[in-house]
């Protein structure tokens, strides 16, 4: 009977120990890059005629995320950062900022990120992105970017 008692309590410690569908799983998913590209009320990309930035505020202090410029092979040059998405999503969770060309605004940028976890995996999904009150979520070109409109 001892016996039986024994392999029970190893049974029964296995299949605890082993229900979770998630064990050795490694599933992390980063926030997506920002991407975009200015454009002008003529719809011409003037993304790589002054440089752009973002400026926020976190815990009462103006910060400043520079973009990057991004000129590739083919295709047109765009903005970039990573900085943003993890912002977003963060611990802080600034969602607000302003798009500056060199030291003058030229409009406001609200993106929204959120950390979800489904299926034994973590990643990031974006919920909006508002440039000057207007949605641009789906307004992608070929290139991934999304289309910042300046309106005078």
């Amino acid at each position: 009977m001892k016996p039986l008692r024994i392999a029970f309590l190893f049974l029964f410690a296995w299949l605890i120990s082993s229900c979770s569908k998630c064990k050795d799983i490694a599933c992390f998913s980063p926030p997506a890059s920002f991407r975009c590209k200015v454009l002008n009320t003529k719809n011409e990309n003037i993304s790589s005629k002054t440089p752009y930035s973002l400026r926020y505020t976190s815990k009462g202090v103006a910060k400043t995320i520079d973009l990057r410029l991004v000129t590739p092979n083919t295709g047109e040059a765009f903005l970039s950062t990573d900085e943003i998405g993890w912002l977003s999503a963060g611990n802080e969770n600034i969602t607000n900022y302003i798009l500056l060309s060199g030291e003058s605004q030229i409009g406001t940028l609200t993106y929204v990120n959120q950390h979800l976890d489904d299926d034994c995996c973590s990643f990031y999904k974006t919920s909006q992105i508002l440039f000057n009150s207007t949605s641009v979520l789906e307004n992608l070109d070929a290139d991934y970017c999304y289309l910042l409109i300046i309106k005078p």
